[in-house]
Parts: C-alpha cells; structure tokens; sequence
C-alpha cells in the first residue's frame, strides 16, 4: 500500500534529529512503500476530481495518509478523494481548538479544569470571580506551551489580551505546578507515559525547557487517557494530564503528539506502533 507521511516545514529543525527517518524506515518495516511530503508544497485543486499537485506536480493519491501537521482543508480533501487520513481531519479540528476539546470532554463527563470563553470580550473581574486568582490565559490554538501564561492581577490580564487573538480562560491547578504526565494513546491502548518536570515554571513542557522521565502510569490515568482520545475521534494522540488533591485531570488533547523525546525517554518505539496500526486497520 502506498502511505504519504505529511509534515510541515516548521518541524525542519537542522540542529536536531526531526525524527522523520525514523518514521520512513518503520513505515518500510511494515511493508509500505513511503513518501514524505510537506504541506507547504502542496496545492489542492478540485474540477471533476479532487486533485493534488506536489511542488508543481499532479500526484496519483496514495492509500494512507499519516498526517505530523493539522492541515485540515488538506486533510478533507484527501477524505473525500477516498484516502484513509490518520488521524481524521474531524478529530484533528476537535483538538486543534481547545476550547472545541474541553467542550467535548464535559460533554463525556471526563475530568478537565474550568474553562471559559468568548468570542467577545470577557471582563476581568467575572474571569476572576469564577476561576479565582491566579488564573491561566491561553490562545485556543496555542501549541508547545506557547501562548500560556499565569495571570495575577487585572494589570497582568489587560497585558496578556494585547498578546493573545483568541484567548481562554483556566483555573490553576497549583497541585501541578510544573509537572504533568504526557501519555502517548495508539488506538485503545496507552503505549507509554513521561512525567515532564520544570523547576522554573508553572508549564513543564519538555520543548520550553522541561525535563522528562518514565512514568508508570495506573489503571485510572491509562482510562482516562484513552476516554479522552476516544472522544475526540483519534487513533494516535498524546495526552496530557495533571495531578489534582484528589486524582487527575485532562489539560490537554494533541492529536499530532511529537514521540522523540517520549520514545527515546521509555525506551519504546512508536513510530513502529503507529505504522503497525495503521497495517492492522486498514
């Protein structure tokens, strides 16, 4: 079978190992003939079919689609030219936009902080009065930890509106301070699980700095991790969690998880589990 692995640019980092190697060789161990692409040399088309041109070319489509980017009219029309897309570009859509994820999570009954938003303005002191203070601020398409911020005062507020287009608004969850727990979710099963860790900030992402160990994680935060990808539609997502008074708590969804530092941190190889699911399921 024919698999297109898309990717966009933005991952091209050349003092680091981007890990798409890895990928195309675990693709070939599972029998299918691979092609990298990036969606940045991608232009669609639709005229009786719907036609893809790659860095000018018109390209016959593939069977499967592994998508590392949330190119999402791309992934539609893909869909509906017949190719199977990992992860779907519904799904995707769902946990691009986090204020779409933590609707979805309340409506599954699955555990997350107090979220609000607005498409208008929202006043400080009715934020402040829900969440109470401090309270987190961040962009509803934010990745990586970035566009997070800690809020304390109405002054901190009205500088953080001024950076952030489409903000919403948490309430903190101190029992977390700079620790979650990041599980990696292939189908029904939790195939691995880091603590990340930071001594100098309320965000313990490992890309701003964090430091990450192997966590075995128990019944009850493997169930709600794989609820929580099972609700947002996905095959392979990362989830990430936070340690509550009494339990956990879902912060974040990531329907394109990165897998190097989770993989080399386990020991476990993912990007194998992912190509070996995608075999089985399709």
């Amino acid at each position: 079978m024919k698999l297109w692995i898309i990717y966009s640019k933005v991952v091209l980092n050349p003092n680091k190992n981007n890990a798409i190697s890895w990928m195309e060789d675990e693709a070939r161990n599972c029998g299918f003939d691979v092609q990298v692409l990036f969606a940045e040399d991608i232009v669609l088309m639709a005229h009786e079919s719907h036609m893809l041109y790659y860095q000018g070319e018109k390209m016959t489509l593939p069977d499967i689609v592994l998508t590392r980017c949330y190119d999402i009219h791309m992934l539609e029309h893909l869909e509906r030219a017949g190719v199977k897309v990992f992860n779907s570009s519904k799904s995707l859509m769902q946990c691009r936009n986090k204020w779409h994820t933590h609707q979805i999570l309340t409506s599954e009954s699955i555990k997350s902080p107090k979220t609000i938003f607005s498409e208008h303005t929202c006043d400080f002191e009715f934020i402040k009065n829900e969440l109470s203070l401090p309270f987190v601020v961040k962009c509803i398409f934010g990745a990586k930890g970035e566009q997070v911020h800690l809020v304390h005062n109405e002054e901190e507020f009205d500088h953080v509106l001024t950076l952030i287009d489409q903000p919403l608004f948490q309430s903190y969850v101190k029992t977390s301070y700079g620790r979650d727990i990041r599980l990696h979710v292939i189908g029904d099963q939790v195939v691995t699980s880091v603590l990340r860790k930071s001594e100098s900030s309320f965000k313990s992402n490992f890309s701003l700095g964090g430091a990450a160990e192997s966590y075995e994680a128990d019944a009850e935060l493997k169930d709600l991790a794989v609820k929580s990808s099972k609700a947002l539609g996905l095959d392979f997502s990362g989830i990430d969690v936070m340690f509550t008074g009494d339990g956990y708590t879902v912060c974040e969804v990531n329907g394109v998880p990165g897998f190097r530092t989770v993989g080399l941190t386990s020991g476990y190889n993912i990007p194998f589990a992912m190509m070996d699911y995608i075999r089985r399921n399709v």
